[in-house]
């Protein structure tokens, strides 16, 4: 019981520290000089400051000096004409570093990377589209296809499914290329020494056997950890089936804020070093929820549903369906995605319940002793 209220504990944590995330919407900075940022659209303009952090829609650093590192997270994250101190951390759909000059290290992740006329001292990007036109002393890339016209004062290691070496690439060192094809390297780059590692494709004929044995594995595995909550949370299973019956908007709409609030909260714990440890406590307690969140939904529904059937077979018959269909191409995000927020939604739920159960004994408990008071006053009166 203590474990149970614990995990909801710390899903309510991530909803208080996210709260204020989604509010803020203006540009803040403390007084150690650490600027942090979070909403929508938000810019860091023409500014100086110790340390840059910020999550949103669209989060941009343009014309600015940061002393130490900048972190960035959101959907279209930017530096632009700026200077870091420390390292780079971005992350998002659409990542760009323009006519920047970062002291230590840029970590790209993305859709699109684009390092344009920006220097650094190593780099690290991971994207589908990869595209190096700046200065490093060392570059590791993967991604769909990689592009690098850039100079490399070192080596440059790429493993993606297509490398572009353009005219204007300088790389001193070796260059390592892990593909399934060869490099498409310009006569005008210059390279050190370079490296071919081809990878093998899997076969047509192997990949549905693979996938089917990962799939059986799977159900496998659910199976077990389904006992487990059949034995431990029945209760669990009951009544998240009747709330998800009972009240499908509320419990799906608020597992839905908690899925989107988590990296944001995330992030805002880790700015600081007391929030740093309850981070690294809610990301652990979070990711068991999401790792038995398939499997806790389809017995749950199963055990709702379908009344007439043993709550055991009805909760493992469930869970191996909602399993099966997470290995179905797009059919398997949503599932995924949906279960997520059914088992969110119910912690959340559950914990708000028994907050007004408590407001409502203690306003109890209040009634009854100004009763009691009432009554002494009046025979003390007499």
């Amino acid at each position: 019981m203590r474990f149970k209220r614990f995990i909801c504990l710390l899903t309510a944590a991530f909803m208080v520290f996210a709260m204020p995330v989604l509010a803020l919407a203006d540009t803040e900075k403390d007084t150690a000089g650490n600027m942090t940022v979070a909403g929508g659209t938000e810019i860091i303009k023409d500014d100086t400051f110790f340390g840059g952090f910020g999550a949103g829609r669209e989060v941009s650093v343009e014309n600015s000096s940061s002393k130490d590192s900048i972190c960035l997270a959101g959907m279209n994250v930017s530096v632009i004409g700026s200077k870091a101190g420390g390292s780079v951390f971005l992350a998002g759909k659409d990542v760009e570093i323009t006519d920047s000059d970062i002291s230590g290290n840029i970590a790209a992740a993305g859709e699109k990377v684009v390092i344009d006329n920006a220097s650094a001292r190593g780099v690290k990007i991971s994207a589908y589209r990869v595209v190096f036109d700046g200065e490093a002393l060392a570059l590791n890339a993967a991604g769909d296809t990689v592009e690098i016209n850039g100079m490399i004062d070192g080596d440059a290691s790429v493993v993606a499914d297509r490398v572009i070496i353009g005219d204007n690439a300088r790389i001193t060192g070796t260059l390592s290329v892990e593909s399934d094809s060869e490099a498409e390297i310009s006569d005008s780059a210059e390279i050190g020494k370079y490296v071919f590692d081809k990878t093998e494709k899997i076969s047509e004929n192997t990949q549905p056997s693979g996938d089917f044995r990962f799939c059986i594995y799977s159900i496998a595995c659910m199976i077990v950890l389904t006992l487990v909550m059949c034995w431990l949370t029945p209760s669990f299973l009951d009544r998240s089936g009747e709330m998800a019956r009972r009240k499908t908007a509320v419990m799906l709409g608020s597992g839905a804020v908690v899925l989107v609030s988590l990296p944001f909260a995330f992030i805002l714990l880790c700015i600081t070093v007391i929030g740093i440890p309850l981070a690294v406590l809610s990301a652990l307690a979070v990711s068991a929820l999401l790792i038995a969140a398939v499997p806790f939904t389809g017995a749950s529904l199963a055990r709702e549903f379908i009344p007439q059937w043993n709550k055991l077979a009805a909760s493992l018959a469930g869970a191996a369906a909602l399993v099966i269909l997470v290995h179905i191409p797009y059919i398997g995000i949503i599932v995924r995605a949906g279960s997520w927020i059914y088992i969110l939604g119910y912690c959340l739920q559950r914990m708000w319940q028994g907050r007004s159960r408590r407001e409502i004994k203690a306003s109890a408990d209040s009634e009854e002793t100004e009763a009691v008071n009432a009554d002494y006053e009046s025979v003390s009166e007499q």
